[in-house]
């Protein structure tokens, strides 16, 4: 699945989302990495250094593959790693982009970064081991490559209303969502294209391969 997604830019978080072999694909064809803290240390480790690294860098490793590479401290204690992370993922505008490194040991952290996602209205594709999250905030309509069988979830982040997900074995027409109410979790594709779209509300969307 890793193969066949390219990013203009990618922001890496410390978590272990990716084991390093697939964070590699994915950082070896990106234009742009920008690391968070010691996410630096996980991109070297990786094989694939940062073109910046930005936060607060107290928990940064220092290593000689580090060398030069440009950071930006942020000392700012009321801001998050991932807060500071899509500030310099914004000065990119449109590109594509993608985060990733958001599920570390502190689930209170994890949380809070898929708060700053939505707040940022970047939109960036979130990766996982096991597949790829697509934040949507509406008014939002999409079309999404997967393969027959693809685990398709479609979870609510806020109340969401006109949504719609067709191209799975149990369709969603003019449907409305409520957060720990009403959800759709582990749909199935059943085709090569997907199209969700949602009026109003904030939903994540996970395309994933068993």
């Amino acid at each position: 699945m890793a193969g066949s997604f390219e990013y203009d830019v990618i922001g890496v978080l410390a978590g272990d989302d990716l084991p390093l072999f697939a964070l590699n694909v994915f950082l070896q064809k990106a234009k742009f990495i920008i690391a968070a803290d010691g996410a630096a240390n996980r991109c070297i480790d990786a094989g694939v250094a940062p073109d910046l690294i930005v936060g607060d860098l107290d928990s940064l490793r220092e290593v000689p593959e580090l060398g030069e590479i440009p950071r930006r401290k942020i000392e700012d204690q009321n801001t998050t790693d991932a807060d500071k992370l899509l500030d310099a993922m914004r000065e990119f505008g449109s590109a594509r982009m993608a985060i990733t490194g958001l599920e570390g040991n502190l689930p209170d952290h994890t949380l809070a970064a898929y708060a700053s996602i939505f707040a940022s209205k970047l939109s960036p594709d979130i990766l996982f081991r096991r597949g790829i999250m697509h934040p949507l905030s509406g008014p939002v309509s999409r079309q999404l490559s997967t393969a027959v069988g693809d685990r398709v979830s479609l979870i609510p982040f806020t109340d969401c209303r006109g949504v719609e997900l067709v191209g799975v074995r149990w369709p969603l027409i003019g449907a409305s969502l409520t957060p720990g109410r009403s959800n759709s979790i582990s749909n199935r594709a059943t085709v090569d294209t997907i199209r969700v779209s949602i009026l109003a509300g904030d939903a994540l969307l996970f395309v994933g391969r068993d």
